[in-house]
């Protein structure tokens, strides 16, 4: 998840991911709950939840932040929640930025899904 860090948002950030339980994953074992002070500075929050893993990031691709692809999303509607979600050829972008060898894994199968849907195609299952 790509977080906003602004103020207004930390403070709700904060408050979301304490109502979950979160904690840092730390390979030693220890208790480590993200505070404001870790969420402004730290770029990439690997914890867990109540609910499972969840990453939270201040920056992704080549260090672009929540400002710089919010006009990129689309918002779904998940009974009373909004969601936002990059779309697929920002996702990609970000990835190709990234160039770690698994985002380049899976840059293939993201580019065919692309395609699809631009051609009005559907996969399998749907």
């Amino acid at each position: 998840m790509l977080f906003d860090r602004t103020p207004e948002n930390l403070d709700r950030l904060l408050a979301a991911l304490r109502e979950l339980k979160a904690r840092y994953r730390d390979p030693a074992g220890r208790h480590i709950e993200p505070d404001l002070d870790k969420l402004q500075t730290l770029r990439l929050h690997l914890l867990l939840t109540d609910l499972g893993a969840l990453d939270v990031l201040g920056v992704i691709g080549g260090g672009l932040t929540y400002q710089d692809l919010v006009h990129r999303t689309v918002v779904y509607e998940l009974g009373e929640l909004r969601v936002r979600v990059l779309e697929l050829a920002a996702v990609i972008e970000t990835k190709e930025q990234a160039n770690r060898d698994k985002d380049r894994a899976v840059l293939p199968v993201l580019r065919q899904t692309l395609a699809m849907m631009n051609r009005g195609e559907r996969g399998e299952g749907g």
